[in-house]
């Protein structure tokens, strides 16, 4: 099981094609995020923790934030 990550300009469309509004992938690194992700509680204040490995997780601009500052402070934790 990996993880995507996908930013796109607008909620993308279920039955439509997603790379319509598909700003920027990732895709290289998704088995270990998916380890690393699955550590996290899920019922804590972090975002992170809500990201589910086998369907999709969408964040909204404010939830987005949120969780790129979790990705700071983690980042800056390993080093």
């Amino acid at each position: 099981m990996g993880i995507e990550l996908e930013l796109h300009s607008g909620r993308p469309v279920r039955k439509g094609s997603s790379r319509d509004t598909l700003l920027r992938g990732s895709y290289q690194h998704g088995e270990a995020l998916a380890r690393s992700l699955s550590t996290l509680d899920r019922h804590g204040s972090g975002k992170l923790g809500w990201v589910d490995p086998y369907g999709d997780t969408l964040f909204n601009d404010q939830e987005a934030r949120v969780a790129r500052q979790e990705v700071d402070v983690s980042g800056s934790a390993m080093r």
